[in-house]
């Protein structure tokens, strides 16, 4: 039945994001891919409010839409709404994610690296585990 729905358009599937929302370090590089290696483009927004789509199936003109074309950087917190449309101009459902960005080893979160770092490294965690950022 689904192999049926997509062959008539009306089964789309969202993009795919390379990872899950939560904590990434800074500069992380976020994929998104195409359902399936389905032809068609995936829209984007990072404000975390904006859907790319327009009531009715336009892409949505006041949003600061982008076209997927290279990995986002993530340099800072945010929350990515995508969509992908069909050549044919089926759209898929929205798909969210949200990251919270940290510089990796900032165990003090002062936003440098440095000795105070390690030490409070050392304090929580020694060397039997391997945290975030380690």
């Amino acid at each position: 039945m689904v192999n049926q729905l997509r062959a008539d358009g009306l089964y789309i599937v969202a993009p795919v994001f390379s990872f899950a929302a939560g904590q990434v370090p800074i500069g992380s590089n976020l994929a998104l891919t195409a359902p399936g290696g389905g032809t068609g483009v995936i829209y984007y927004t990072v404000d975390g409010q904006t859907d790319p789509r327009l009531v009715g199936g336009g892409v949505n003109p006041s949003a600061e839409v982008q076209t997927y074309l290279s990995p986002i950087a993530l340099n800072g917190d945010a929350t990515i709404r995508a969509r992908f449309r069909t050549t044919a101009g089926a759209w898929s459902p929205l798909i969210e994610m949200s990251y919270t960005t940290y510089l990796a080893g900032d165990y003090t979160s002062d936003a440098v690296v440095d000795g105070a770092d390690f030490l409070a490294w050392q304090r929580s965690y020694g060397s039997a585990v391997d945290p975030i950022g380690s």
